[in-house]
């Protein structure tokens, strides 16, 4: 009897000294600034500790910075087998899912933290942009508008959801949220220029032009706000000299995407009419070679 209760009291002990330097590998993870090093404390923890939830967590959220998510999944897998109620293990399985392509995959993940804790604002969040990447604009904009009841304050969430109703057609409900953002971050160039494209839309054009001249004076490197200025010009203003010198102040500035100034749904929305002239042709023969 004596023998028995000394071999339990040596495993005990055992088993607490492995957890106290798992724990102290942890801590060690938690506090390295380089994802690499938080992958080898973490794998340490995890040997000590089979069992330890967090650490697999954070190794799978070490992968994911990594841009592992193969290895961030299974990661992630063993922790929601260890805490089967943790909601955090299924949305950041959700993340990794999702920057993997597997969007229903993680819709389902993030459907379950959700079911874990309704309050989860950034999981209705990240559920809206994966309806949205499979062509479930409607579904998004209710995720994306009960995260908002859930975090009035996150502006992102307004921006998000007024890209989508300006994507839509809706575009003073685009315009609503974008005010919000403006609000917010007043000096955000992104807010600036999304507020001047649903500007755009509704045909209120020295509002649309003075945002996106805010937001080429918040961030002068923002090709895309030039040619957002460009379309003012050309559709507000029928003045091609003043379109064509910012489209090529874009290029100068880096924007690339030429093929979506011929589009109608893109950039060029605005362009129409100029894209085919032969100025805006030896614009792109100049700037677009190769694209």
């Amino acid at each position: 009897m004596k023998i028995a209760l000394s071999v339990l009291v040596f495993f005990t002990a055992a088993a607490a000294l492995l957890a106290q330097n798992a724990g102290e590998f942890f801590a060690k993870a938690q506090a390295a600034k380089n994802p690499q090093a938080k992958l080898a404390y973490y794998s340490k923890a995890i040997k000590l500790n089979p069992a330890f939830f967090e650490a697999y967590n954070g190794r799978g959220l070490a992968y994911y910075e990594l841009k592992n998510y193969k290895k961030a999944v299974s990661d992630f897998t063993k922790a929601v087998k260890l805490n089967p109620g943790a909601p955090r293990a299924y949305f950041n399985r959700g993340k990794a899912y999702y920057r993997g392509q597997m969007f229903d995959e993680a819709i389902a993940d993030y459907s379950k933290a959700i079911n874990r804790d309704p309050s989860y604002a950034n999981a209705y969040f990240c559920r809206a942009l994966a309806y949205n990447e499979i062509k479930m604009p409607g579904t998004a904009i209710a995720d994306y508008s009960r995260a908002i009841e859930l975090s009035p304050k996150t502006w992102s969430y307004y921006n998000r959801r007024g890209v989508i109703y300006l994507e839509t057609g809706d575009y003073k409900k685009a315009l609503a949220d974008f005010e919000n953002v403006a609000q917010m971050d007043p000096k955000d160039p992104i807010a600036r220029n999304n507020r001047g494209k649903a500007y755009m839309r509704l045909k209120q054009w020295e509002k649309a032009r003075a945002d996106f001249e805010k937001a080429v004076k918040l961030e002068k490197n923002f090709p895309s706000a030039y040619i957002n200025i460009a379309g003012y010009w050309w559709t507000g203003k029928k003045n091609a000299k003043e379109a064509l010198k910012n489209i090529e102040t874009a290029f100068q500035k880096g924007f690339s995407r030429c093929d979506r100034l011929y589009d109608g749904e893109e950039e060029g929305y605005f362009l129409k009419g100029l894209s085919g002239t032969r100025p805006f042709g030896l614009l792109a023969a100049k700037y677009c070679r190769g694209t």
